[in-house]
């Protein structure tokens, strides 16, 4: 026996009570029954909990797989898994004639892109690059449907033709034939946004036989909420696969509330026999990039001939007009927010100064329009300008928190040790501890627990993990509940939890006291069965 975790509370991750119970660990594996009376490493469990490794429901950890800062970021709050290659954006299948175009979009959220990247003609060509990288925790992915169609069709907006649905289906297959869990889309994104539910579904639906999950961030999460949630209950449908709806919310004042119907319309699907789940991310502000302030069809030409117009002071004064218009048909993160008193700049490498301050405030400080601020910041880093937008309602969490089939992910995109990010990128789960069982008491420790635990692995079909049981893979987190505390703040980001001594992936020790050990047990997992 390698650890022996003596007398300890466990939580098992099914959501039933906790119970007292000493757990062993040997060969990687969770040893329950006949346990000996020592180990070579023994862990006095008086005052902790152990529960399974959390599972990140909806993971960006594709944009620093292997690396220190990315790996701190999950394990720091007890993160031992994580499905990445969400929003339609994961880094395979690259096609050569559009390989520059998918390389400037991630330099949003990557500090540094692999050179490989341009080889990664199909997913698994990329698939074993992540298994052959040495990782702190597990790791598993969905193919994004942008990423498929811009390898097809670049940034174009229009229908595609036969030959290129066929063409992404070929791609989706090869996919899922090489381990994907299934296929995410990001359908308020370009080039997702250009593409009609009909299209999304007849891609979808190669991946029935294979049981990948359809994950969606949904076209519209704001003023279209629900006609959104019909949409991707309609494409589930049609292509006969289960859905998940990705980071599930209303976005913008004047559509919080909306969750009631939305969850209204997933209830109903639930009840006709569709498979939908949902993750969620328990904090009241959003992230992504900046450019999706401005409707997507600006973007046509890809993003150098978008910030080259944007030069133009009528181009200017056109999106202007379109972004400040309410009926604009596209999910408009700025008016979202309130305006850009509402949008704080994350990361902007060009333009440091900005960093941490609303575009409103930075506009003040440069003696600018707001606008022409905004426009400048774009045009100075090349795009690659990552937000907060201060957008969600806390009755909405909450309603939506209390939901038995909503999970728990991150959404985080972590650049560096120190680059400003989101606070969910090092602090989701431990928040959504004390949120959801101290702050605002909804659910038992228990309940949130399985949420992190056993339901993700459930909606992925992740076998021998995310249940304390005999023989699962011993991805464990040792849990010190006296002193549990996220210490994530907007302002603060990057500060390691509180509270959790020990996590193991695999049965080693990959994290202590906050700090990484060295060790790189994590595995890459690849989807099983049909």
């Amino acid at each position: 026996m390698e650890y022996l975790i003596r007398d300890a509370k466990i939580i098992d991750g099914s959501g039933k009570d906790a119970y007292r119970k000493s757990i062993g660990i040997c060969d990687g594996k969770i040893v329950l029954n006949d346990l000996p009376g020592t180990a070579d490493q023994v862990i006095v469990g008086t005052g902790l909990t152990v529960t399974p490794g959390f599972i990140d429901a909806h993971s960006h950890g594709d944009m620093a797989l292997g690396t220190d800062y990315g790996s701190l970021a999950k394990l720091n709050q007890g993160i031992t898994t994580e499905i990445a290659g969400q929003c339609g954006n994961s880094q395979a299948p690259v096609s050569k004639a559009f390989a520059e175009d998918k390389i400037r979009m991630l330099k949003t959220n990557m500090s540094e892109i692999p050179e490989e990247i341009r080889t990664w003609d199909r997913w698994s060509k990329y698939a074993s690059y992540a298994e052959s990288k040495p990782k702190h925790l597990n790791f598993g992915g969905l193919v994004g449907f942008n990423t498929i169609r811009m390898a097809v069709m670049g940034l174009t907006d229009r229908k595609p033709t036969r030959g290129e649905v066929r063409e992404m289906q070929e791609l989706l297959i090869e996919a899922m034939e090489n381990g994907a869990f299934g296929m995410s889309s990001g359908l308020a994104y370009v080039p997702g946004a250009y593409t009609d539910t009909e299209d999304v579904a007849e891609i979808a639906k190669v991946m029935a036989d294979y049981g990948g999950v359809y994950a969606t961030h949904m076209r519209n999460e704001s003023f279209d909420l629900i006609p959104s949630v019909k949409e991707a209950i309609e494409i589930g449908e049609k292509a006969g696969v289960s859905v998940h709806i990705s980071h599930f919310k209303a976005m913008g004042r004047p559509n919080w509330g909306k969750v009631s119907p939305a969850i209204e319309e997933v209830e109903k699907a639930r009840l006709r026999g569709l498979r939908v789940t949902a993750d969620q991310y328990p904090y009241n502000c959003s992230m992504s990039a900046l450019y999706p302030c401005v409707p997507p069809h600006y973007f046509a030409k890809g993003m150098e001939e978008a910030l080259k117009s944007f030069t133009d002071p009528a181009v200017r004064a056109s999106i202007k007009a379109e972004m400040d218009d309410p009926s604009t048909p596209y999910e408009n993160f700025y008016l979202n927010s309130g305006g850009f008193s509402g949008v704080t700049i994350c990361t902007a490498d060009a333009t440091k100064e900005a960093e941490g301050l609303t575009v409103e405030a930075y506009a003040k400080k440069r003696n600018m329009d707001p606008y022409d601020a905004f426009f400048d910041l774009l045009i100075e880093n090349h795009g690659n300008v990552s937000a907060d937008y201060h957008s969600i309602g806390e009755d909405d969490i909450l309603s939506i928190a209390a939901l038995p089939f909503v999970a728990i992910g991150t959404d985080g995109l972590v650049r560096s040790m120190d680059a400003k990010c989101h606070p969910r990128g090092w602090g989701t789960m431990v928040h959504a501890i004390m949120e959801f069982t101290r702050n605002h008491p909804i659910m038992s420790l228990e309940e949130v627990i399985r949420k992190m635990t056993s339901l993700p692995a459930e909606v992925y079909g992740i076998k021998d993990r995310g249940l304390i049981r005999e023989g699962y893979r011993a991805d464990l987190v040792v849990i010190d509940e006296s002193r549990l505390n996220d210490r994530a703040t907007y302002q603060e980001p990057n500060r390691v939890a509180l509270g959790i001594p020990y996590v193991f992936v695999g049965g080693k020790i990959a994290l202590k006291d906050g700090a990484l050990t060295g060790v790189t047990n994590g595995v890459f997992l690849r989807k099983t069965g049909r």
